[in-house]
């Protein structure tokens, strides 16, 4: 990283297995390449094999960054925005065939999260509201106090491959995208 990020609503994180690709800077995600006016973000789990030759040349040797190269392709070649919900869900269930897709895009004003048509690993999501009490991680004994580091009246959503927390998470639907806008809440992805 040449500088340090400004703020944002949107935070793409994830833990890479490095089941395909060396471990190495430029195989960590989340992926970003230039799309239309701006950039895509994207964050993969899963392992995909067999994807074809695309236009746009990845950086790095993962598969995961070889399908945002290819969403981006396809993007292209029909004409449509990233902002164009149904057909970027159509690519994505469309790569899934070529193995487990769990994802999470972004364009910093729009996220998808994209949950594999056969329920991989799986994918939930996690709305913060207020009024914000006290959370426990589910793995570890620790707590974590929201009502001291969230402010009143914001909001926000977490998407996790599991639940991490004792608050409420739901399973998104597979094969399809669940859309979130940055414009409603900020969005935390790991």
């Amino acid at each position: 990283m040449d500088k340090p990020p400004g703020p944002s609503r949107t935070f793409l994180g994830h833990v890479r297995m490095a089941s395909q690709g060396r471990v190495s800077a430029k195989n960590n995600h989340p992926f970003v390449h230039p799309f239309g006016k701006g950039q895509v973000a994207l964050i993969h789990n899963g392992t995909l094999c067999g994807l074809p030759v695309t236009r746009r040349k990845p950086l790095g040797e993962t598969d995961s960054e070889h399908l945002l190269c290819l969403l981006l392709d396809r993007l292209e070649d029909s004409k449509a925005s990233f902002q164009d919900y149904s057909q970027v869900e159509a690519i994505l269930r469309d790569l899934n065939r070529y193995g487990p897709l769990n994802a999470v895009l972004s364009d910093g004003a729009f996220v998808y999260a994209y949950r594999d048509k056969n329920g991989y690993n799986g994918l939930y999501q996690a709305v913060r509201s207020p009024p914000f009490t006290k959370t426990k991680l589910l793995d570890e004994d620790l707590c974590l106090d929201l009502s001291r580091v969230k402010r009143p009246g914001t909001f926000g959503f977490v998407i996790a491959t599991q639940p991490l927390t004792d608050e409420k998470w739901t399973p998104l639907p597979e094969g399809k995208i669940s859309h979130l806008t940055t414009k409603i809440a900020p969005i935390f992805c790991v």
